[in-house]
């Protein structure tokens, strides 16, 4: 076995290095722990509370951007425990309750540690003595808000996009009344790319806008109360098609498509919602009652449409004016006919013969006339008896397939008692 050589060991160089760097920790730790156990550092970022009181508290005021009110403070304590220490361990504070009126101003930086039963370690000083704090009151203002898109394009040929739709319609802004106060405009923008084949919805972030059309830079300050902010942009097909007539109270044996007219607009172009599924081959104008048509009858209809389509023509009104030669003649009838007869009634019909009934026509139909063409029907299907006399409406109508119809409205009296041993 070799012995241990001292010497040679203590005279290599890579034991000399371990040893003095050993002697060199054990000399700062006793420097540190006994000699100086003190250190001073830094602590960055610490948040500051801005204490509204008394005067500041009364006159509405508020602190702007309290969120970047950041400062550093120097701390000294044992080294053990300011190494550890960090923004949390410490509060900051600036006293603004005197301050009574909107503006920024310099004030006072206090920074104390929250472990106050913690003496190892002390603050010394904020780096920053004095803060630059703004106050304003803050107030809430009610906006339309408008909408637009860019970078958008209608895919399918004879579509396009319609307005844009807004949700929400209005928007309440809450912040200081100097940036509230700047704002003229507020819109609802996407600037996605994107090709539309049917009405879609996009998000959008608000932009405000001053009263020179320039938008306002986004300081944060200002809230709004909507939630999920969205554009629907809709998309329509462009169609041109025919406008048309609807007939009520058409006789039994009326061809009513004999009868012409002429319409002082013909068609009409409109936008139909993609979305819409149906396929359209004409707009009808409305109803025009027979029993009204009389010689050189017009009507003027308000020009409507379903609910979601566009009026792309401007088209508001339109006039319908029968163009045939029409005749009148006035005859009675004693042809009186009743249907649907309730079962809990016994009707009698109080008159035999109905007089003054005005016919309007073909003069070659009118001319053939007679009473015994006449029809006279009481339907009690849409009637509500009660017993004893009252007004039946009548309709009249032609046995004889002449293009003629009566005008103007008639009744019949009848008397209904109820059926059964209390009727008798």
């Amino acid at each position: 076995m070799k012995k241990f050589d001292a010497q040679r060991f203590f005279s290599s160089k890579r034991v000399l290095m371990v040893l003095s760097l050993l002697l060199g920790i054990i000399a700062w730790l006793v420097v540190s722990l006994v000699v100086d156990p003190n250190v001073t550092t830094v602590v960055d970022n610490i948040p500051v509370q801005v204490e509204l009181s008394g005067s500041a508290q009364l006159n509405g005021l508020d602190v702007v951007d309290q969120k970047d009110l950041k400062v550093s403070a120097q701390i000294t304590g044992a080294i053990y425990t300011v190494g550890n220490l960090t923004a949390d361990d410490f509060t900051a504070t600036v006293d603004a309750g005197d301050i009574t009126e909107p503006g920024t101003y310099q004030l006072e930086v206090s920074v104390v540690k929250n472990n106050d039963h913690d003496e190892t370690y002390s603050v010394d000083y904020p780096i920053q003595s004095n803060l630059s704090v703004t106050l304003d009151r803050f107030e809430e203002a009610t906006f339309l808000v408008e909408a637009s898109v860019s970078n958008k394009t209608v895919g399918q040929e004879g579509t396009f996009m319609g307005d844009l739709v807004c949700n929400p319609t209005s928007v309440t802004l809450t912040g200081p009344a100097a940036e509230i106060d700047q704002v003229d405009r507020v819109v609802l923008e996407n600037t996605e790319t994107m090709t539309l084949t049917k009405s879609t919805t996009v998000s959008g972030t608000f932009v405000f806008y001053d009263e020179n059309g320039a938008p306002l830079e986004q300081s944060g300050n200002i809230t709004t109360d909507a939630i999920d902010p969205r554009i629907t942009m809709p998309v329509y097909q462009r169609m041109t098609l025919p406008l048309t007539v609807d007939y009520i109270n058409v006789p039994d044996g009326l061809d009513i498509g004999q009868l012409d007219y002429t319409l002082s607009n013909e068609t009409i172009t409109i936008g139909v919602p993609v979305d819409a599924g149906v396929s359209l081959e004409s707009i009808s104008l409305g109803q025009i009652d027979v029993r009204n048509i009389q010689e050189d009858y017009s009507y003027t209809f308000e020009v409507s449409l379903p609910a979601g389509y566009l009026n792309l023509s401007g088209l508001e009104e339109v006039t319908v004016t029968f163009t045939d030669e029409l005749d009148r003649t006035t005859l009675d009838s004693t042809n009186i006919v009743t249907t649907n007869r309730p079962s809990g009634y016994n009707i009698t019909v109080n008159a035999s013969r109905l007089t003054g009934i005005t016919f309007v026509g073909f003069p070659e139909d009118i001319a053939g006339l007679t009473g015994d063409d006449v029809v006279v029907t009481l339907d009690f299907s849409n009637v509500r008896l009660t017993q004893g006399e009252q007004q039946v409406r009548a309709t009249i109508s032609l046995n004889n397939g002449a293009t003629a119809w009566a005008v103007g409205v008639y009744y019949l009296p009848v008397t209904a008692t109820a059926a059964g041993p209390l009727g008798g």
